[in-house]
C-alpha cells in the first residue's frame, strides 16, 4: 500500500511539473524585459499578430514596444483593433519656437482612453493635443502612443511617428519701427507712418505691461531713473493673423524729483493751471511743481484726467541761409484728441501763432524758446501745455574742418558724446579734434544700435529662450541679455534673418564752378536719404546721379541707404573741401572703398585720390586695435583673430581724412 502511494505521488509531481511548464511558457508571450520605448521603429504599416492576441503596426513595434516573443503576420482574427488609426498633426507658432499637437486618432465604435506624447528632447505629455516649446532650433522624432478600448471591450494600442523642423521663423516682417524723444522723464514714442494700412494698429507695452497704450503715439512719465523696455506690437499685413513686435531700450538718467532745483523763494503765480508731477502728485501749476516740488516733468492736467495725455514738445534746428535761421518743428501729440492753436516765444520778445514756424534771431546766443498748445478731447475737454528749450545760436557749423588736429592723441576713454552730427564719438577729444563736431551731448545717440555702458556680463538674466534679434543682426536668448551682455538698444522679436549685405557708397566729381556730380554705388540701396550738409533739404529716394551746387566752404556730405524689409542700413560720408570759387573740374576727388563688409576673416581698403599714409582701427570703446604706416593704397586687413563686433577705420592722407564703418562677423 505504501508503494502504490509513493507511485501515485510522484505521477502527481511529473503533472504538476508539465502544468507549470504549460503556464510559464504560455506566459513568456510577453517579456517586460525586451520592451526598449527609445527603439526607433518605422511607421510603415505592416501589422502582426502578437501571441497576446493584439494587433501591431509591424514587428518592430510588437517587439520593442509591445514586448510581444511571437507573432504571425496580418491583423489578429476576430480583433477590431486594426481599425485604429493612430495619427497627429502639427502646428506652428511664428517667430516663435512651441510647436501645437493636434491628436487625429480615430478607433470606430471603440473609446480612446490614454495618450502618451515624447516630443524627441525629454519632454513628454499626457495631455490629447499639447503644445511643446522646445530648447534649440532642430529636427525632433516625436511619437505619439495611444491606448484605447475596442468595441468587445479588448485593449488596443497604437503608435504614430512624425519628423518635425523646429526653425523659429527670422523677424522678416517687421517693416516698420518707433522713434522717440526722452525729456527728462517724459516720453513720447510714435510710429512716423504718414499713410498707414487701414488694417494697421499699435499695441504698447512698457516693461512687460506695467504701462500699456494703443494707437500710433504712447506718452509716460518716468518716475525714477533706470532702463526700461518699450515694446510695440503690429500686424504684418491685410487679414493676417501674423504680428511683429519691435522693441527698444530706454535709459533714464534724470530723476523725477531734483532737490537741488528747489527754491521756495521763487514768486509761482497763484494761477490754477493744473499740472500731473512725475511723481503722482497734482501741482498748481509749473512753477510750483519745478520750484517747489523739484519735478523734472509733468503733463497738463490734474492727475488722472485725460489732459495728460497731451504731450508737448518740439524740436529746432538751423535750416541754412544763414546761422541765425532756425525752423521749430511742432512734435506735440494728443491721443484721443485734437490739437488746435500754437503760441511761441523765442525769448527775445518775438512770438510766433504758426505751426511749425521759421525765425531769423539775427543775433547769436543763447534763447529760451517756449511752445504753449491747446487742444479739444473727444468729449469736449479743453486742454493745454508749453515746454521751454535753450537753443544756442552760433557763428559756427556742426562740422569745422579747421579745427581737425591729428597730432593730438585723445585719451583712449570711453566717456561717449553725441555729436551734433548725430553720431556718437567716444569722447569730446575725438569728436572734437579728430572729426571736427563743433557741439555734443553727453552719452551715446539715441538711435545708437549698441550702447557700451550698459554691458554687464555679472548681470542675473533668467535662463529662458525667447529669441530676440538685436539691431546689430545678432540673435540673443532673451531681452535681457540683449540689453546686459551685448549693450543693445534696440531689437525685434524672433531670431535674426539671414544678414543681408548693404554697403552706401558714392563718389564725387567737381564739374565747373562750385558744382559737384554725386555718383551713387551703393551695394543693395532700396531707399535712401542724401544730406547734402549745406542746410537744403535732403534728397530722398533712389538715384543714380545728382548734381549739387554750393557756396564757397567745405561740406560734410552723407548717404543713408537701407534694404526693402529694413533689415539692413549703412551709412558713408565724405567731406569735400570748394572753399574757393575758381575750382578747376577733377576726377581725383579722395575716396575709399571697404570690401568685404561685413568682414570675416579680412577686408581690403582700398584709397583713391591721395596716397595714405597712416590706418588706425578703432573699436567702439575708442580703443586702438591696429595701426599700420602706409605706403600703398591698397590697405589688408585681417579681421579673423579681432572679436565680431563693430570698428571704425581712419585713414590719413596728405588730402584729410577718411573714417569707414567696418563690422566683423562670425
Amino acid at each position: 500500500m505504501n508503494k502504490l502511494f509513493q507511485l501515485l505521488t510522484f505521477l502527481y509531481f511529473l503533472a504538476s511539473i508539465t502544468i507549470s511548464d504549460g503556464l510559464h511558457a504560455q506566459s513568456a508571450c510577453v517579456d517586460s524585459s525586451l520592451i526598449n520605448p527609445d527603439a526607433f521603429c518605422i511607421t510603415l504599416f505592416d501589422p502582426v499578430c502578437g501571441c497576446n492576441g493584439v494587433t501591431y503596426g509591424n514587428s518592430c513595434q510588437a517587439l520593442n514596444w509591445g514586448g510581444v516573443t511571437s507573432w504571425t503576420s496580418g491583423v489578429c482574427a476576430g480583433s477590431d483593433c486594426s481599425t485604429l488609426n493612430t495619427s497627429f498633426i502639427t502646428l506652428s507658432i511664428a517667430n516663435s519656437s512651441t510647436l501645437t499637437f493636434s491628436d487625429q486618432s480615430a478607433l470606430p465604435n471603440g473609446q480612446i482612453v490614454a495618450w502618451s506624447w515624447d516630443f524627441g528632447d525629454g519632454g513628454t505629455s499626457t495631455e490629447q493635443s499639447p503644445a511643446h516649446d522646445f530648447s534649440a532650433p532642430g529636427t525632433y522624432f516625436v511619437c505619439l502612443t495611444i491606448k484605447a478600448l475596442g468595441p468587445n471591450g479588448q485593449s488596443c494600442e497604437g503608435t504614430y511617428c512624425q519628423t518635425v523642423e523646429v526653425n523659429y521663423d527670422c523677424a522678416d516682417n517687421c517693416f516698420y519701427s518707433f522713434g522717440y524723444d526722452l525729456n527728462g522723464t517724459a516720453l513720447h514714442a510714435e510710429f512716423d507712418i504718414i499713410d498707414p494700412p487701414f488694417f494697421f494698429y499699435v499695441d504698447w507695452s512698457l516693461d512687460g505691461g506695467n504701462a500699456t497704450g494703443t494707437g500710433l503715439d504712447f506718452v509716460h512719465l518716468f518716475n525714477e531713473p533706470g532702463i526700461y523696455t518699450l515694446c510695440a506690437t503690429y500686424p504684418t499685413g491685410d487679414f493676417s493673423p501674423e504680428t511683429c513686435t519691435v522693441c527698444k531700450a530706454i535709459e533714464v538718467k534724470i530723476p523725477c524729483i531734483d532737490s537741488a532745483q528747489i527754491d521756495l523763494s521763487v514768486p509761482c503765480p497763484l494761477a490754477f493751471i493744473p499740472v500731473c508731477g512725475c511723481d503722482g502728485v497734482t501741482y498748481d501749476n509749473a512753477c510750483n511743481a519745478y520750484n517747489y516740488g523739484g519735478v523734472t516733468s509733468w503733463t497738463p492736467g490734474v492727475c488722472g484726467s485725460i489732459c495728460n495725455s497731451l504731450f508737448v514738445d518740439f524740436q529746432g534746428a538751423n535750416t541754412g541761409g544763414s546761422l541765425t535761421v532756425w525752423s521749430f518743428i511742432d512734435q506735440s501729440v494728443f491721443p484721443g484728441g485734437t490739437i488746435n492753436s500754437w503760441f511761441w516765444d523765442f525769448g527775445n520778445g518775438q512770438t510766433s501763432s504758426a505751426e511749425n514756424p521759421t525765425f531769423n534771431f539775427l543775433d547769436p546766443g543763447e534763447y529760451q524758446v517756449c511752445l504753449t498748445v491747446s487742444g479739444l478731447f473727444a468729449d469736449g475737454t479743453q486742454c493745454g501745455g508749453s515746454v521751454c528749450k535753450k537753443i544756442l545760436v552760433t557763428t559756427q557749423t556742426c562740422i569745422d574742418s579747421s579745427v581737425i588736429n591729428l597730432n593730438i592723441n585723445c585719451p583712449a576713454i570711453y566717456a561717449p558724446v553725441c555729436g551734433c552730427d548725430g553720431v556718437t564719438y567716444s569722447n569730446e577729444c575725438v569728436a572734437y579734434y579728430h572729426m571736427g563736431v563743433t557741439s555734443w551731448t553727453p552719452g551715446v545717440c539715441p538711435d545708437q544700435c549698441i550702447n557700451p555702458l550698459w554691458i554687464d556680463t555679472t548681470a542675473a538674466c533668467i535662463d529662458i529662450y525667447d529669441p530676440v534679434c538685436g539691431c546689430n543682426e545678432v540673435t540673443y536668448s532673451n531681452a535681457c541679455e540683449a540689453i546686459y551682455y551685448g549693450g543693445v538698444t534696440a531689437w525685434k522679436k524672433g531670431i535674426c534673418c539671414e544678414t543681408a549685405v548693404c554697403e552706401a557708397f558714392f563718389k564725387v566729381e567737381i564739374l565747373n564752378g562750385q558744382t559737384i556730380l554725386i555718383q551713387n554705388q551703393s551695394v543693395n540701396a532700396a531707399g535712401s536719404i542724401l544730406n547734402f550738409g549745406d542746410g537744403s533739404p535732403v534728397f530722398s529716394g533712389v538715384f543714380d546721379t545728382l548734381t549739387h551746387t554750393y557756396p564757397p566752404g567745405t561740406y560734410q556730405i552723407c548717404l543713408e541707404i537701407s534694404n526693402f524689409s529694413g533689415t539692413c542700413s549703412d551709412t558713408y560720408c565724405f567731406i569735400v573741401n570748394l572753399t574757393s570759387a575758381d575750382l578747376e573740374p577733377t576726377n581725383s576727388i579722395l575716396q575709399m572703398e571697404v570690401l568685404p563688409n561685413p568682414a570675416y576673416t579680412q577686408t581690403i581698403v582700398n584709397v583713391r585720390g591721395a596716397t595714405p599714409k597712416r590706418a588706425i582701427l578703432f573699436d567702439v570703446f575708442g580703443k586702438i586695435v591696429w595701426e599700420r604706416a602706409l605706403f600703398d593704397a591698397k590697405i589688408e586687413i585681417e579681421t579673423r583673430e579681432l572679436p565680431a563686433g563693430i570698428y571704425l577705420i581712419q585713414v590719413l592722407t596728405e588730402k584729410g581724412m577718411l573714417v569707414r564703418k567696418l563690422v566683423v562677423a562670425r
